[in-house]
């Protein structure tokens, strides 16, 4: 089974490439959907209120993601400390359930997956992964993508100096995917990578 990992700076385009890359018949596996399921488990839930308490949680009783955002990206050494706690909290929960769905998948005869996990890299999922694609956009780009979704700007810097350097994500890439353009030249680059990896 070919395993995909897709990594890139913030607003790169790793969704779009993902999505794509789905609609040429690969299945998707979401680590971002999945980490909202693990938010949701009794455990991890009781774990974040012992640390942060209840203001970090919604009318319903689960974890509100984006007051969960601004306590661990603030630019203080506290949020850098309740970041690692809840990704300690967090990855191997996520990381158990990936390992089970493609065991699922490789059961069911499935041939290409791409794995589309915002820190592929830094939480060692690469680890699950027969190439990794580094999907290239610079940074005034993927800046006005995240200021399009309603981002600050100090967001936006405090989500890139969480997670590993382009550059250092580059380097780990077997395939260097270019998304600077239109989503018609992602589209075409996508098919460029997918013609270059049937040739192979």
């Amino acid at each position: 089974m070919n395993i995909l990992g897709i990594v890139g700076g913030i607003g790169s385009g790793k969704s779009s490439v993902a999505q794509l890359l789905a609609q040429h018949g690969a299945v998707r596996l979401d680590a971002d959907r999945i980490g909202h399921d693990v938010l949701r488990q009794t455990v991890v839930k009781k774990a974040v209120r012992e640390r942060f308490g209840s203001a970090v949680f919604d009318a319903t009783g689960e974890i509100d993601r984006k007051k969960m955002a601004a306590i661990v990206f603030a630019p203080t050494e506290q949020a850098a400390d309740d970041l690692a706690f809840l990704n300690d909290l967090t990855h191997p929960r996520i990381t158990e359930e990936c390992r089970k769905i493609l065991v699922e998948l490789e059961h069911q005869g499935v041939n290409r997956v791409v794995l589309d996990a915002p820190l592929l890299l830094e939480s060692r999922w690469n680890e699950f992964t027969t190439e990794v694609i580094f999907v290239d956009a610079p940074e005034s780009i993927r800046w006005k993508r995240c200021e399009q979704r309603g981002w600050s700007r100090a967001e936006f810097l405090a989500r890139e100096a969480s997670q590993w350097s382009v550059e250092k994500k580059r380097q780990h890439a077997e395939y260097v995917l270019p998304n600077a353009g239109t989503f018609t030249d992602l589209e075409k680059e996508v098919q460029k990578f997918l013609d270059s990896s049937t040739s192979s």
